[in-house]
């Protein structure tokens, strides 16, 4: 996976690596890589109660420079959201998983975002942050 996260739209490359991984050691998403779990195909997650359209690439979990994006255009990202839902309540909620792996002790750790301030640190893989799918046309 690329470990840089200062550069690349690589969520969809990461979260292909993450299933091939699992795949490879015979481990579940679900126990071995839950933020993955959560947005890809199966029956509990994002992808299973919210199809991808046909000419899609599928859910996947963004790279911390995608969650970058939209900590940058949250706002008007947000009014979007709230314009096509109705939904004038709807909040950001604070730390989100990104698929990129952390420079440190990369086994145990990846990037997080937090949608309120733009920091991006991080964070232990087991810690409980929310998921965001993408998916690219």
């Amino acid at each position: 996976m690329n470990r840089d996260h200062t550069t690349g739209f690589y969520g969809y490359k990461n979260t292909q690596a993450v299933v091939l991984f699992a795949e490879n050691k015979g481990w579940t998403l679900k126990d071995a890589f839950p933020a993955v779990y959560w947005v890809t195909d199966n029956k509990e997650g994002y992808e299973h109660s919210h199809p991808a359209p046909t000419n899609s690439s599928g859910c996947f979990l963004p790279s911390v420079v995608q969650c970058r994006y939209w900590q940058n255009n949250r706002d008007v990202l947000l009014n979007s959201v709230r314009k096509a839902t109705g939904d004038n309540s709807y909040r950001w909620k604070s730390w989100y998983w990104s698929s990129s792996e952390a420079n440190f002790e990369s086994k145990n750790y990846a990037w997080s975002a937090d949608s309120g301030y733009g920091d991006v640190i991080e964070d232990r893989k087991d810690n409980r942050s929310c998921v965001r799918a993408w998916l690219a046309f």
